[in-house]
């Protein structure tokens, strides 16, 4: 499909209104999805079944739910260089993961991440998807990662304040504007005080793509959103704007590093924008509510 036949497609289909239209556009995406996979298939022939850290290679068909291209190489470089840099952001913030109890990869797909946490000691790492295909894939090949099925809406099935490090890559662009706000809540129920969230989304170097229109909302610090009657899949889209992330999603929560999309990390460029916040422990909220009396009186 052409660069320029593509946008022109996505326009015609968010101003078209017509029966069924979400159940259709979900096969348009599993065609596309197969494509991904066959294509993959082809151009892979030959390919290790596993890759360097040993583990097993998601089938193609898999890989196309979560990696465009689907290609093993990418798939597994762009997995590994993620896991990096989540590894570096904490630790030069003060989350050393071999002093952390537990791990959640939410939005694990078919551990494109999670697999590179084999050989971290420390924590038990758990991840969990929305997709129970790809949970499943996990659950029989990666042994270490303690895996669950979630709906598309909360609540999680862990409890209150279980986490020191919850990473999300590529969830929050695929929501509605609401249930992103519960899912951040949520996050932050079942991260413990002074634990981390990490997470990614689509910012200035894929508002480019945006029409006029929806391009002078992103400037004003609107979260554009696209496809939500059929959020959860890869054709729900949202584009976030790093003062709408700062203002709105980093309620309640303290931002320590933003790394915008086009920057280089562990070996690779970072499409998305980065973000790494901490949940303020009670005991900073004590401090700071001490001051303040103390100031008052």
């Amino acid at each position: 499909m052409s660069a320029r036949l593509r946008p022109a497609i996505k326009r015609f289909l968010l101003r078209s209104r017509f029966p069924f239209r979400d159940t259709i556009l979900r096969i348009g995406l599993r065609v596309y999805e197969g494509w991904l996979a066959v294509y993959a298939r082809i151009r892979g022939r030959g390919a290790p079944d596993r890759g360097p850290d040993g583990l097993p290679v998601p089938p193609p068909a898999l890989r196309a739910r979560v990696s465009w291209p689907a290609d093993t190489t990418f798939f597994l470089e762009g997995g590994r260089a993620q896991a990096e840099f989540i590894k570096e952001l904490a630790a030069r913030n003060g989350g050393h993961v071999q002093n952390m109890r537990a791990v959640l990869d939410f939005g694990c797909g078919c551990g494109r991440v999670a697999r590179w946490w084999s050989g971290v000691r420390g924590p038990q790492i758990h991840g969990c998807d929305y997709n129970a295909d790809l949970v499943a894939w996990c659950s029989s090949n990666l042994p270490f990662v303690k895996t669950a099925v979630n709906d598309l809406e909360p609540p999680l099935p862990y409890g209150a304040e279980q986490f020191d490090l919850i990473y999300a890559l590529s969830v929050f662009t695929h929501l509605s504007a609401e249930l992103q706000d519960r899912w951040l809540a949520e996050l932050e129920r079942v991260l413990r005080p002074g634990g981390l969230l990490f997470f990614t989304v689509s910012g200035d170097v894929f508002a480019t793509k945006l029409t006029p229109e929806d391009r002078a909302r992103y400037d004003e610090a609107h979260l554009v959103t696209h496809f939500v009657d059929v959020e959860g899949s890869n054709l729900c889209a949202a584009y976030h704007p790093p003062r709408y992330v700062r203002t709105h999603m980093m309620e309640g929560l303290d931002l320590l590093e933003e790394v915008p999309g086009g920057s280089r990390a562990a070996g690779a460029v970072l499409g998305q924008d980065s973000y790494l916040a901490r949940k303020p422990s009670g005991i900073e909220e004590s401090a700071a509510a001490a001051t303040a009396n103390s100031n008052s009186a």
